[in-house]
């Protein structure tokens, strides 16, 4: 019969835990470290080792088992002996460890004290070390490292980790610390710039092969010459940056930039992307002036062999490059978990960059155009700069396929007629509007691709006949006309 639990921890009698520990020679079954020694300055022994639960002693503990009864969770089968790190792990940590894990954990440390009873000192001295031992041990000095910095100076929460080249310290300010900091070297002057750049106004910076010293607290003591690298970074949290383009709410462009937001001694910096890295901005806000310095980016390499008339967000980024283009009232705000709340207004001028988004965008709404009026599904040029250095090529066609939107509706052609230019004759004379269809052959030669020939009709319902200049017209000798739509008719294109 199953016994129900309660919020009683069913704790090891004495004679388990001592048991447990009498069957691995009172070392730790995880990383085989001793646990009893000669106390300093005593004749006493000193003992450190635990005895922890398998499965938890009481409900909410690392792998607990509602179905086992008291008697089995407090059995010695349930448990396994270990140093006080390791036991911490097996006890708070419900990630460390599976059933199976410790099982085994326990199996082999209790084979290996019962070879250790036979086997001579040396063979002991020379015993190969297995890969989870060693992975234990560099975990056991980790978590050694993390407690003694931390004792040297509390003010500091550490961590440390083992990296390609050695232990890795990560160490975070709990207040506010001013470390004193030594540069040698020929980039000194840069890397004490940037050091106090990200002090002053947050972000992170890393270095490499630096020759540092820091003073300010006992944990610096150890950093003093050549680190293989040296990273500083202020605390950072999500945050979103929301840039609004007008007047007024309902014709305004807002565009939320997602990303973070840290500060320093002076100010903070933000950073943040939209539309899928599209854009990215910085943004640093000095506390003292208020002074606001705004930097965009603009990611359109992430369009590189996207298919042209499936760029993803073109209508918006085309949207936000006219607002920008037109120095329109700009109104920035910051959102975080803890606060929402208005940064600036005024107007945001992006200069050259801006100029070169708005031309890269117009010639590529001229591509779309006539992608879609041939068909062409082109994709976007590996190197999208392609797009920048083709420009005006195709200003003719463009001309073509947009000619219903011309305000100047009349079309000028070279005319070679056949043997019967009666009609023709017939058309210049009597000034009567005729309909006329026209067809032209049209090449296209885009990002290194040559397609066509295509067919283009040409054609509008009522159109006047005018010959440019004196002429005769005779077969076979070429003429010049100009051919204008009436007033409310329109010429019109279609691909044959």
């Amino acid at each position: 019969m199953t016994k129900q639990s309660t919020s009683k921890r069913d704790d090891f009698p004495g004679k388990v835990k001592l048991d447990l520990a009498k069957r691995v020679n009172f070392r730790c079954s995880i990383c085989d470290n001793h646990t009893a020694g000669p106390k300093s300055g005593s004749d006493a022994p000193i003992y450190l080792g635990r005895a922890a639960h398998i499965k938890a002693a009481a409900p909410g503990g690392p792998r607990y088992d509602p179905e086992q009864t008291r008697e089995e969770r407090r059995s010695i089968a349930n448990g396994i002996f270990a140093c006080p790190h390791c036991a911490d792990l097996i006890d708070q940590d419900d990630s460390a460890y599976s059933v199976a894990d410790l099982v085994r954990f326990k199996q082999v440390a209790e084979n290996r004290a019962r070879e250790r009873l036979d086997r001579h000192p040396v063979e002991e001295a020379i015993a190969s070390k297995s890969l989870t031992q060693i992975n234990r041990a560099v975990q056991l000095y980790c978590l050694n490292e993390e407690e003694r910095l931390e004792q040297l100076d509390s003010r500091f929460s550490t961590s440390v980790t083992w990296g390609e080249h050695g232990p890795v310290h990560e160490m975070r300010a709990r207040e506010p610390i001013a470390p004193r900091i030594t540069m040698n070297g020929e980039d000194r002057h840069a890397v004490l710039t940037a050091i106090r750049d990200v002090l002053d106004y947050g972000g992170s910076r890393s270095f490499e092969n630096v020759d540092i010293k820091l003073e300010g607290s006992p944990v610096f003591a150890e950093v003093d010459g050549v680190v293989k690298r040296f990273a500083i970074s202020t605390e950072v949290r999500e945050s979103t940056l929301s840039v609004a383009f007008g007047s007024s709410e309902e014709d305004a462009v807002v565009v939320d930039f997602i990303g973070e937001i840290s500060g320093g001694a002076l100010g903070y910096r933000i950073g943040g992307s939209a539309y899928d890295g599209l854009l990215r901005v910085e943004l640093q806000y000095d506390r003292a002036t208020r002074d606001v310095n705004v930097k965009l980016h603009f990611g359109l390499d992430r369009w590189s062999r996207k298919p042209l008339l499936r760029l993803p967000h073109f209508p918006k980024l085309m949207q936000f490059s006219r607002a920008l283009r037109k120095r329109t009232d700009m109104k920035l705000a910051l959102t975080t978990a803890d606060e929402e709340r208005e940064i600036c207004r005024g107007r945001l001028d992006a200069g050259d960059a801006s100029r070169h988004l708005h031309a890269f965008l117009t010639e590529l709404q001229f591509l779309r155009k006539i992608d879609a009026f041939f068909g062409l599904d082109v994709r976007m040029p590996e190197d999208v700069d392609d797009v920048l250095r083709g420009a005006g090529e195709h200003d003719e066609i463009l001309a073509l396929v947009d000619i219903h939107e011309s305000q100047e509706q009349g079309v000028t052609m070279t005319l070679v007629p056949n043997e019967s230019v009666n009609e023709l004759v017939l058309a210049v004379q009597n000034h009567k509007p005729n309909a006329v269809k026209l067809t032209q052959k049209v090449d296209i030669n885009l990002f290194g691709q040559r397609l066509g020939p295509y067919d283009v009709d040409v054609e509008c319902p009522n159109v006047v006949v005018m010959p440019v200049g004196p002429v005769t017209m005779q077969a076979s000798v070429p003429v010049q006309l100009q051919m204008k739509a009436v007033e409310g008719a329109r010429w019109t294109a279609r691909k044959a």
